[in-house]
C-alpha cells in the first residue's frame, strides 16, 4: 500500500529537475519526471512537470548541438582531404581520353609533344588562317607568310601575331596591298622565346621551354632556350592547301654577291675577332642611342638591350589614344634599321643577333624584340 505524502516535494522530482538543468543528463532529468508525475503518492507534482519541460527542451538541444558538431567535423574532414571529383553515375558522359592525358602530361610537367596545324580560307580578299594546338592558352604565335627571293623586287612576306585561347587562334588575312595572292607560298609559325611569354605559358612550357618536345621544337642560338617553328606549303587557288614541310619550298633566302657566306671564314670567330666586332657594332649603337644600351655575346648569339628615357610613357600615350601610332611605328622603323645594320657584322660568322628595346621605367620587361632584323615582339600588337 503506497505512503500518503500529500503536500510534499518528492526527492525524485528534485533530482529530476536538477537532471533536465544538465544539458548531456537533461534526458534523465526528463525520464525522473516522467516517472514521478505517474506516481499517485498524493506528493506535489509542480516540480515534475517542470522538470519534465526542462529536460525535453534541454535534450531536443543536446540533438540539436550534436548534429551541428557532426555537421561541422564532417566538412573540416571534407577540405582536409585531397580533391576529388564526383562524377553523377546516372549521366552518360563523353570522355576524350587524349586530351584527359594530355592534360596530365602538362600538369605534372612531363614532356609537350607540341602540335601545330593550320588551316586556311578565303576571308574577301584575304587568306585567313585558322590554328589548332596544344600551346597553353596565352602563347603568341607569329605567322609569316612568303614568296619569291628575298634579293629582288619579286620578293613578298606578310606577318601577323596570334594568341592561343582554348587550343584555337585565328589570324588577320593576308593580301598584297588589298589584292587576292595566288600562287605557291611558305608558312610559317613560330613561337617567340619563353622568357618573352606570360607567367602562365611559362608555368607549362618551362622557364625555357624545357617541357617542350616533338619534331616543331630545336634549340635556340639563346642560350638553353627552346623555340618552336612549323614550316608549310601554301598553294592558293579557289581552294587554299596547307601541307606540312620540313623546310622551306618557295622562298629564297640566298645572300647578295659580296655578302656570299660561302666565300666567307668557314670558322667560328676567335675571342679577338668577336671584340672587333662587338666594337664595330657599338659604333652604329652610340651613334643612335648614346649611352643607353648594353651589349652582350654568350651562346654563339649577341644580345643588344636598349632605352630611351620616355618611351613607356609614349607606349602607353598610344594605347590610350593620346600618342599617334605612327611615331611608335618610326622608331621601330629605325630599331629594325639598326637591327639589320648590327646583324651585318655578325651574319658571316653565323651570330644571331637579338635587339631589345626595355621598359625604361623597369628594365625588367621588353617594349620590342627583333631577332636578326625580323621583328617578332611589339608590345603594341597586343
Amino acid at each position: 500500500m503506497e505512503k500518503n505524502y500529500k503536500g510534499k516535494n518528492s526527492p525524485m522530482a528534485i533530482a529530476a529537475l536538477i537532471c533536465s538543468l544538465l544539458c548531456y543528463i537533461s534526458i534523465i532529468g526528463l525520464i525522473l519526471g516522467i516517472i514521478d508525475l505517474t506516481k499517485k503518492d498524493g506528493r506535489k507534482k509542480g516540480i515534475s512537470l517542470v522538470a519534465i519541460i526542462i529536460g525535453g527542451v534541454m535534450t531536443l538541444l543536446s540533438i540539436i548541438l550534436l548534429i551541428t558538431e557532426s555537421t561541422s567535423d564532417t566538412k573540416d574532414l571534407s577540405t582536409s582531404m585531397p580533391e576529388t571529383v564526383e562524377v553523377d553515375s546516372s549521366e552518360s558522359i563523353p570522355v576524350d581520353r587524349e586530351i584527359i592525358d594530355e592534360s596530365r602530361a602538362i600538369e605534372s610537367q612531363n614532356d609537350l609533344v607540341v602540335k601545330i596545324e593550320p588551316t586556311a580560307i578565303w576571308e574577301g580578299n584575304g587568306i585567313k588562317f585558322d590554328i589548332t594546338t596544344n600551346l597553353p592558352d596565352e602563347s603568341e604565335l607569329m605567322l609569316t607568310l612568303s614568296a619569291g627571293d628575298f634579293n629582288t623586287d619579286e620578293t613578298w612576306r606578310g606577318q601577323t601575331k596570334v594568341t592561343i585561347n582554348n587550343g584555337f587562334a585565328e589570324s588577320d588575312g593576308f593580301s598584297q596591298s588589298g589584292d587576292k595572292l595566288s600562287g605557291d607560298y611558305d608558312l610559317c609559325i613560330s613561337m617567340s622565346l619563353p622568357s618573352l611569354q606570360s607567367d602562365a605559358v611559362r608555368a607549362v612550357i618551362g622557364e625555357q621551354g624545357e617541357h617542350m618536345t616533338g619534331p616543331l621544337v630545336d634549340k635556340s642560338s639563346v642560350g638553353d632556350s627552346k623555340v618552336v617553328t612549323a614550316l608549310f606549303s601554301v598553294t592558293v587557288g579557289d581552294i587554299i592547301a596547307v601541307t606540312p614541310e620540313d623546310d622551306y619550298t618557295h622562298t629564297i633566302f640566298r645572300s647578295d654577291e659580296e655578302d656570299d657566306i660561302s666565300e666567307l671564314i668557314d670558322t667560328s670567330p676567335d675571342e679577338d675577332e668577336i671584340k672587333s666586332l662587338i666594337a664595330a657594332a657599338e659604333v652604329v649603337l652610340k651613334k643612335n642611342f648614346g649611352d643607353n644600351y648594353n651589349i652582350s655575346y654568350e651562346g654563339n648569339a649577341v644580345t643588344i638591350n636598349l632605352w630611351q628615357p620616355g618611351i613607356t610613357a609614349g607606349a602607353v600615350g598610344v594605347k590610350s589614344g593620346t600618342v599617334s601610332k605612327s611615331d611608335w611605328n618610326y622608331m621601330v622603323g629605325g630599331v629594325e634599321s639598326m637591327s639589320n645594320s648590327v646583324y651585318k657584322y655578325f651574319k658571316p660568322y653565323g651570330i644571331d643577333v637579338i635587339v631589345n628595346v626595355l621598359n625604361d621605367v623597369n628594365k625588367e620587361n621588353t617594349l620590342l624584340s627583333f631577332i636578326d632584323g625580323v621583328k617578332f615582339y611589339d608590345i603594341l600588337d597586343d
